[in-house]
């Protein structure tokens, strides 16, 4: 008898599989899907510089290749391949979240395109 992937596949399997990726990926996942839950937004974008600080604001030192390792290797994303302006997301030393505009090459994530439970 011969099963599917999509047939083995149970909500415990899912859960394992999504805790079973690197620190820094969830610590990404649950960033941005942060930040798009409180803005009340479908899709976000950021420049890996911008991700660096929020990162290390959270309490997770990490170098601008593993990020970028994550984006395009993990995720499988490309960046704008100009420089466009868009909203960036800063954190202040207070904790709290601020928008600003900016110009970057920068990656558009959406709820679909974040890898999910």
């Amino acid at each position: 008898m011969w099963f599917t992937s999509k047939q083995l596949q149970t909500d415990a399997l899912r859960r394992v599989m999504r805790r079973s990726r690197n620190w820094l990926e969830v610590e990404m996942m649950e960033i941005l899907t942060g930040l798009m839950e409180d803005f009340e937004l479908e899709s976000i974008s950021f420049c890996v510089n911008d991700l660096i600080p929020i990162l290390s604001k959270s309490g997770f030192k990490s170098l601008r290749q593993a990020i970028l390792k994550v984006l395009r290797d993990d995720w499988q994303l490309s960046p704008m391949t100009n420089a466009f302006p868009y909203t960036r997301y800063m954190i202040l030393s207070d904790g709290t979240m601020v928008t600003g505009e900016s110009k970057g090459r920068y990656d558009n994530f959406t709820r679909s395109s974040l890898p999910g439970p």
